[in-house]
């Protein structure tokens, strides 16, 4: 019983770091990244950089095109979250070893909770009446998965 707790718990924190990568990346979409992979090179290797500049090569000039995508997806709290999302999913997968597939969905549904209360501190949204909603079907949901287990 108590490797069924720990997994589950296991479970639950690879939920809830998952809902902290996903405030992360929306906090990251929202503001100018000013520390990117093109600040990195400048600062630190900045002769390959002025190399690359004067350089006409293809893959360059399609680097300097899509400069803006590239600082979306390449900035330090970006690449941070999605290795979040790999341990979490590392987690999870390790927790399957005991937690039961058919109570993953009810573990699951509790980052909407994670999601809802970290939104609310870290990016100041509100939650709604339709959240609050939508937050309640899922603890009826639940409750009606716990009682329809013998």
């Amino acid at each position: 019983m108590s490797d069924m707790i720990f997994h589950c718990a296991l479970y639950l924190s690879g939920v809830l770091i998952s809902a902290v990568a996903q405030i992360m990346l929306k906090k990251s979409a929202t503001k100018k990244a000013s520390y990117n992979i093109f600040t990195f090179m400048n600062a630190y290797f900045p002769s390959f950089t002025a190399k690359k500049r004067a350089s006409s090569s293809k893959l360059w000039r399609t680097v300097k095109k899509h400069k803006r995508l590239i600082i979306e997806y390449l900035n330090p709290f970006t690449m941070l979250s999605y290795f979040i999302f790999v341990v979490a999913t590392f987690l999870t997968i390790f927790s399957y070893k005991v937690v039961p597939l058919s109570m993953a969905p009810i573990l699951g549904a509790s980052e909407y909770f994670f999601i809802a209360g970290l939104s609310k501190v870290f990016l100041k949204e509100k939650i709604g009446w339709r959240k609050l909603l939508g937050l309640g079907v899922i603890v009826v949901g639940a409750i009606v998965y716990g009682f329809g287990k013998p």
